[in-house]
């Protein structure tokens, strides 16, 4: 399951996290196991979607606003500290990290929404997938904006590119992190530095962070033909991991 190894890795490098998983009821009971928080998402049943809901990422993320937290999709292992990060929800009210494709909407051909801002293209999207955000109003404000929007129903049901409006719209104090906090890894993006949070659908994502963070050095991920396995671009080590 994906969720179990997420919520592994997490308390493999932050023990003293508090936990809480947010469900549907009728997925709560197979969810005791992993000894995190269930909090219930009432009111909202999942929509017909070729994915997933995101209004019901959003509904889950809105209802766990008020205080700090991080927030994670289940495809996600933690491969170090995310202290650095954290600390800094001291100076900023919601951090993510830019999507690999800085347009969602345009690049799977959904139509603009003509009762929708037309954003800036040098205004870049956010993956979604990793989100840390303060318990300031800002943010709270922010999710309950973004979630407004999902909920308008627009043609495609995805989340990042209304989420970019609400950053757009948002008046808190925002910054980007480093790619590292939150690799995309079908993409094959360059990184520098240890991998933190090692994003996508695979069968041992410990594995390939294992793999991908034995050369802390400047270097591209890349996916070997036809097969789950991923590797380093250049076989020279830069940077020896510590």
């Amino acid at each position: 399951m994906q969720l179990e190894g997420s919520i592994r890795s997490l308390r493999q490098h932050h023990p003293e996290a508090r936990i809480e998983v947010h469900t549907t009821p009728d997925c709560a009971p197979r969810l005791v196991h992993l000894g995190a928080e269930i909090h219930l998402i009432e009111g909202a049943a999942p929509r017909e979607s070729a994915w997933h809901d995101p209004l019901m990422k959003a509904a889950a993320i809105r209802a766990a606003c008020g205080s700090d937290f991080l927030y994670l999709d289940n495809d996600t292992h933690i491969c170090g500290s995310l202290q650095p990060a954290w600390e800094m929800l001291d100076r900023f009210d919601y951090m993510g990290v830019h999507a690999p494709i800085h347009d969602q909407r345009e690049f799977l051909g959904y139509p603009s929404p003509p009762d929708l801002l037309r954003l800036p293209t040098a205004f870049p999207e956010w993956n979604s997938g990793v989100l840390f955000l303060s318990g300031r109003q800002a943010a709270s404000d922010l999710i309950a904006n973004w979630h407004g929007l999902l909920s308008r129903g627009y043609e495609g049901n995805s989340d990042q590119w209304l989420l970019r409006i609400a950053l757009w719209q948002g008046t808190g104090r925002a910054h980007v992190l480093p790619v590292t906090y939150n690799c995309r890894l079908p993409l094959c993006p360059s990184v520098y530095g240890k991998i933190r949070v090692l994003h996508g659908e695979h069968p041992d994502l410990a594995g390939v962070a294992a793999a991908l963070n034995a050369d802390l050095g400047p270097r591209q991920l890349r996916r070997r033909k036809g097969t789950w396995s991923y590797a380093l671009a250049s076989r020279q080590q830069s940077r020896p991991a510590n």
